[in-house]
């Protein structure tokens, strides 16, 4: 597995941007943090990659689960979360970063998934569903209810 970590910090009293990216490489020298449009150090915990990256259990956001418990919940809120089937560039971050909230990133390259966490697209909608706004990949928010969605974005 591999396991990298940024020991930069952000702070609490505005919204950040926070991108991971990883080359697909066996090594722990293809992951890259970016903070705010900026490059971060990144340190290695493991680096001992055997076998594949595909996997088919559930991607989970927001969350560390060990052995079935949820642990270090992120204190605070997620927006705008999306996924790429390559790596992007830091040219690519920059632009995402500049563009902010209102950016439309649907036509970008390599582009699956994007997920604005937005509030239900209808007033029939179930409001713990996370519309997936570039594929088909509706997500679930475990223990959401609608007030959970927040209009305080950036």
């Amino acid at each position: 597995r591999i396991q990298c970590y940024t020991t930069e910090t952000v702070g609490t009293a505005a919204w950040h941007h926070v991108a991971l990216t990883y080359d697909g490489s066996v090594s722990s020298a293809g992951v890259a943090f970016y903070i705010d449009g900026t490059a971060s150090t990144v340190t290695q915990q493991f680096n001992s990659l055997v076998g594949s990256t595909v996997s088919n259990t559930n991607l989970k956001l927001g969350m560390n689960i060990s052995l079935g418990s949820l642990i270090d919940p992120v204190l605070g809120y997620i927006n705008e979360v999306a996924i790429f089937n390559a790596a992007l560039s830091a040219g690519n971050i920059t632009t995402i970063y500049n563009a902010g909230h209102t950016g439309d990133i649907s036509a970008m390259s390599n582009l699956v998934s994007w997920y604005r966490f937005e509030t239900a697209l209808t007033p029939a909608d179930d409001a713990t569903t996370i519309y997936d706004r570039k594929g088909s990949d509706n997500g679930t928010g475990v223990s959401l209810v609608s007030g959970d969605f927040s209009t305080d974005v950036p």
